[in-house]
């Protein structure tokens, strides 16, 4: 295996905090109006977003009891239900909308299509209202939870709605559209539209056509719980598709053989499909812990870039080279950029001494990675966004904090490198003037924010203060 450059192995003991990235809280004044709050006296959550080069972002997430989103007063049917809004590029809400039941309803995903239509997929139990409006569309779950997809318009109004599940608990996790198709992924048990288990729980990848057709179903998985958890829209039709296994899995519905076996708890699978849903690329990355798969985007190079987590070793090379990490404490997290055909571009690697976690991925024109995440250090969390160059080189990170917590959950980037994080924080996010923002504080138990991260200057992208990096040479046998 040839890399790009040397590997990257990113010591963060110390560089967030000490280095003063976060800032010191001041007032509750500043010129920019990121972070955006958006919640109420419940809890909400924002877990996707999308973004256009007109500088507005899309976001999905869950939410309980009244809530408000701008000017939008949003109330939950009963139980959690899913928000959909729109904001434009000075955080000014354009619209939101809610759909759901009196159950438990969440929101996962959400892709942006080239028409400027949105793809959302989740889950919801019981029987929901997909229609935003005034009219009904009306969803039964097939038993426990069922995964949907969503379509809607540029306004937020309702184009079609469907149901994917069976008698147990299945869940849509992330969603990918091109110009002429939708991939949804995630979780099933039991059977679902095309599908059987293998056993415990599966993954799934589903296609459908952009009318709502479902064209295929595939399943993903062995006789333990396995997870579908990102995908990403390739070239000619092609899909990739990540998640977690255990023991050694098959994909179906004819139980076709995947050449890995777990080497502990979990490791991570990364396929890639032609549009027929015939396997072109299988590869597996993963140790003698729990490893798993968060994120993953289509880069411009034909190929996809892959965010996760390990634990203790790992090898993270997909294909038959050895690139083998050691976690500086119980999980680290793990970026690998892969070529068109499966091919390892580059990889880092992020953490310090405890559970560090890699949540999110985006891509961008110019070939730039950028990434999000969680760190513990001794108790308290912090949250990290950072860009990498097309050859793997890391240009600028950022420390997001709030005195009750903030977690990231989610990342998108223009296709100019605009990005926007989006995710959960509780108390009053602390000042980081890096990225023109002051502190906001939160409405009550936990509420959702996006927050859009301006470029330095007008008509220039986005740089931030470097955290710094400990390059090492490659492992031995790698040139």
């Amino acid at each position: 295996m040839r890399l790009s450059s040397a590997v990257l192995r990113v010591a963060l003991l110390g560089l967030l905090l000490d280095s003063g990235l976060a800032g010191a809280a001041t007032n509750l004044g500043a010129a920019s109006p990121w972070p955006k709050p958006l919640g109420g006296p419940g809890k909400e959550s924002a877990t996707g977003v999308a973004a256009d080069d007109e500088g507005h972002s899309f976001v999905v997430g869950t939410f309980d009891g009244p809530s408000s989103f701008g000017e939008v007063h949003l109330a939950s049917a009963g139980g959690s239900d899913v928000f959909v809004t729109a904001l434009d590029a000075d955080a000014k809400v354009l619209w939101a909308v809610a759909v759901g039941g009196p159950g438990a309803d969440e929101g996962r995903g959400i892709a942006l299509a080239p028409s400027g239509d949105l793809f959302i997929t989740g889950s919801f139990s019981g029987t929901a209202d997909f229609d935003p409006g005034p009219g009904r569309t009306e969803l039964t779950s097939a038993g426990g939870t069922d995964a949907f997809l969503l379509r809607l318009n540029t306004k937020g109004e309702l184009v079609w709605a469907r149901r994917l599940g069976g008698p147990q608990d299945d869940e849509g996790i992330r969603v990918a559209v091109s110009a002429d198709a939708v991939w949804v992924t995630g979780t099933f048990r039991g059977r679902m539209e095309g599908a059987m288990s293998a056993g415990g729980s599966d993954a799934f990848l589903a296609k459908f056509d952009l009318d709502g057709h479902l064209l295929w179903t595939k399943r993903i998985g062995g006789l333990q719980d396995d997870q579908g958890r990102a995908v990403a829209a390739g070239r000619n039709g092609e899909v990739w598709v990540c998640g977690d296994f255990e023991t050694a899995p098959s994909i179906g519905p004819n139980g076709g053989g995947l050449d890995m076996t777990s080497a502990g708890r979990s490791d991570v699978f990364i396929l890639r499909l032609d549009s027929t849903g015939r396997m072109l690329w299988s590869g597996q990355i993963g140790g003698e812990g729990e490893d798993s798969c968060e994120g993953m985007a289509a880069t411009n190079a034909g190929g996809v870039a892959v965010i996760g987590e390990f634990w203790h070793t790992a090898d993270v090379d997909p294909g038959p080279g050895v690139l083998s990490y050691a976690s500086h404490g119980k999980t680290d997290a793990f970026l690998v950029s892969l070529d068109g055909i499966g091919r390892m571009l580059w990889s880092q690697q992020f953490g310090e001494t405890g559970f560090d976690l890699g949540l999110g991925i985006a891509a961008d024109r110019f070939g730039s990675v950028y990434t999000t995440g969680y760190l513990d250090r001794r108790g308290e969390s912090l949250s990290w966004v950072d860009e990498h160059s097309e050859s793997g080189q890391r240009t600028w990170s950022l420390g997001l904090e709030a005195t009750g917590g903030l977690h990231t959950l989610a990342i998108a980037a223009s296709p100019q490198g605009i990005t926007t994080v989006v995710g959960w924080f509780k108390g009053e996010t602390k000042e980081l003037r890096e990225a023109g923002a002051g502190r906001v504080k939160g409405f009550a138990k936990t509420d959702a924010f996006v927050w859009r991260l301006l470029p330095a200057g007008p008509g220039s992208r986005p740089q931030r203060p470097r955290l710094d990096v400990h390059v090492e040479p490659p492992p031995t046998g790698q040139p």
